[in-house]
């Protein structure tokens, strides 16, 4: 007789299977001697030999774990739709097996049905309400769905019911992306803790976290860590940088910022922030010239950014262009932008009718309406808008000032 060592020795099982296939070619229905040669066929790797085992046993025996069995193999071959079939088998003979709903849902993500993934997870979740691996794998199919507060919901669940590391790391980085920091550092605190080895994804994520919980000291720590794991990787010089210039290290940060540029021409958020460093530690000329060179790219922060530094240079007429510019890419700061540079050139006329657009686009710039209300006063005592302005917002800082003017 065939013992389980012989199944596990590679020695044995050769012999095992020689042996086995002889005894099924005069006992063929004989489902225990099938079932131990599919057992050799998947110890021995050869899981398309398995698979044709356990089709037939499963046609012999009709049960529900020879058909979740067969499921298993035909997944582990990325046969995802036959596994489904399988699957489906089990369910209709145990509408309870939970592990085939969730198997079956593991399979549908592969194939990318998020939407069936969900709806088998729950069925298994239904089942059993503490099934914390049916709640993990939903997350996944959130997550790939798009709906990341239900992913972060269903990866919270998981790790509720167990506190496993890759349930941790999931929970951390969906809290970064849904911008929920405190949460994020706590379960991406606890991954790095206890994992056995550095994982650079979680590390960089959880010095993102400390930086949006401004403990800027910590996330430099932390991303040093991840730096010297992957010292190529742009993302993690790039928050290295934004880390100094947010410490008002405006030399580091420039260094760092141009170092990202260097390995990704194409970041334009780097030239953005490399504009500010520059402008910060007194080099305006500098930034100016780094906005230059991605003035083509019509991004909209930009372009106001560069037309507010020509404007600070007094260059009037290169500020108005880069404005005119950005309103034509649809800009809306850019018509206040635009009308305020109007008004140090004396254009009124023009600059008052930008700021009426501006105005009814977004209501809520005092700014905003400070400038038009004093337009409208000055050129016929129309004191409506400042009237408004007072009214709106109490605590303005120029409303002493207002109320002098119009006598109120």
């Amino acid at each position: 007789s065939i013992k389980p060592v012989d199944l596990e020795n590679p020695k044995t099982r050769q012999q095992a299977i020689k042996d086995l296939n002889e005894f099924l070619t005069i006992n063929p229905n004989d489902t225990h001697a099938s079932k131990t040669l599919a057992q050799a066929y998947e110890n021995n790797g050869d899981l398309l030999k398995a698979e044709n085992v356990y089709e037939k046993i499963a046609k012999l025996t009709n049960t529900q774990e020879d058909y979740y069995k067969l499921g298993i193999i035909r997944f582990k071959l990325k046969k995802y739709e036959p596994s489904i079939e399988s699957f489906d088998q089990t369910i209709r003979l145990n509408p309870k097996h939970k592990k085939a709903h969730n198997n079956k849902g593991i399979a549908l993500i592969m194939l990318n049905e998020n939407k069936k993934a969900i709806e088998a997870f729950e069925k298994a979740i239904q089942i059993d309400k503490n099934y914390d691996t049916a709640y993990y794998q939903k997350g996944i199919a959130e997550e790939k769905n798009g709906d990341m507060q239900q992913a972060f919901t269903s990866f919270k669940n998981a790790y509720d019911l167990d506190k496993k590391l890759n349930y941790a790391l999931k929970a951390g980085i969906v809290s970064n992306n849904l911008g929920n920091f405190k949460k994020s550092e706590e379960y991406l605190s606890f991954f790095n803790d206890n994992a056995k080895k550095p994982n650079e994804i979680a590390i960089y994520n959880l010095s993102i976290a400390k930086f949006e919980n401004n403990k800027l000291e910590e996330s430099l720590e932390i991303i040093n860590k991840a730096i010297n794991l992957n010292p190529e990787k742009s993302e993690y010089l790039y928050l290295k940088a934004s880390i100094n210039f947010k410490t008002e290290n405006y030399r580091n940060a420039i260094s760092l910022y141009n170092l990202v540029l260097e390995k990704n021409p194409e970041n334009t958020s780097a030239y953005i922030n490399l504009a500010k460093a520059y402008e910060k530690s007194g080099n305006r000329t500098q930034a100016i010239s780094t906005l230059e060179k991605i003035i083509n790219k019509n991004n909209k922060l930009a372009l106001n950014n560069l037309g507010i530094l020509y404007k600070k240079q007094k260059n009037y007429q290169k500020a108005i262009e880069i404005f005119e510019k950005a309103i034509i890419n649809s800009d809306i700061e850019a018509k206040y932008n635009l009308a305020t540079t109007l008004i140090e050139v004396n254009d009124n006329t023009r600059a008052k009718d930008l700021l009426k657009e501006y105005t009814k686009l977004n209501p809520n710039n005092p700014e905003a309406l400070h400038a038009l209300g004093i337009i409208e006063y000055n050129e016929n005592n129309n004191d409506q808008t400042l009237r408004e302005l007072v009214e709106k917002f109490p605590n303005y800082k120029k409303n002493e000032n207002i109320k002098k003017i119009i006598g109120i």
